[in-house]
């Protein structure tokens, strides 16, 4: 994965070193933190693993109305960051929850996004147009693993979903994975407003994802 200001796909050595050694970067966190970068030959070729080690308590579960509200104020904020491409912030594929494992998206453009999620709607099924939504940081794998730093700032952790998508994304994954782990997640959606078009656009993508559930079950 890629954290803000370095791409693993595409840094040389002297940029990774630069940036692991500066002190001055931002951390995903807003920690202070230690680097730890391996290096893995493997055929030829050179990956990295770029490790940020957070000193905090696991917070497990989220049920303090006022974590709640600090995690929904963490999504607006992260939402904010844009782009004009959509996809993994760390560039490539897109990978997570929301994608078929055995076909990991890459997106070049927003018509790229609808045509993943129209081509797994039948023809009866509304479809997704995205044109005019603005592209914003999603986490998109929110869990019950916070990190309650020692200052008493939230961390989270797990960015390997993370990318540039329609706010409504993130609320379509926290729909998901509310079915899946039954967590605070009706909490942090009664705290953001979503229009009647968002609405039918996360019933589309929910469909598309039950279809595609079903088909590699």
């Amino acid at each position: 994965m890629a954290s803000l200001g370095i791409h693993h796909e595409t840094a040389t050595n002297d940029e990774i070193a630069a940036y692991c050694s500066n002190p001055n970067h931002i951390p995903l966190g807003g920690a202070p933190y230690g680097n730890n970068v391996i290096k893995l030959p493997d055929k030829a070729v050179v990956k990295y693993i770029v490790m940020e080690y957070m000193e905090g308590r696991v917070l497990e579960p989220v049920e303090d109305p006022s974590q709640i509200c600090k995690i929904a104020d963490i999504l607006a904020r992260l939402a904010k960051i844009r782009s004009s491409t959509p996809g993994a912030l760390s560039g490539g594929v897109s990978c997570g929850i929301l994608w078929s494992e055995s076909e990991p998206p890459f997106f070049h453009a927003i018509e790229d996004l609808e045509f993943w999620f129209n081509r797994r709607l039948s023809k009866h099924d509304p479809k997704l147009v995205l044109g005019g939504y603005e592209l914003g940081l999603c986490h998109l794998d929110i869990a019950r693993n916070f990190l309650l730093l020692q200052d008493g700032f939230l961390c989270l952790i797990d960015w390997a979903s993370a990318g540039f998508y329609p706010r409504l994304f993130e609320v379509c994954l926290l729909r998901i994975t509310h079915g899946m782990k039954g967590f605070f997640v009706s909490d942090v959606l009664q705290l953001g407003d979503l229009t009647d078009k968002e609405e039918v656009h996360i019933k589309s993508m929910l469909q598309a994802y039950n279809n595609t559930a079903r088909y590699y079950l």
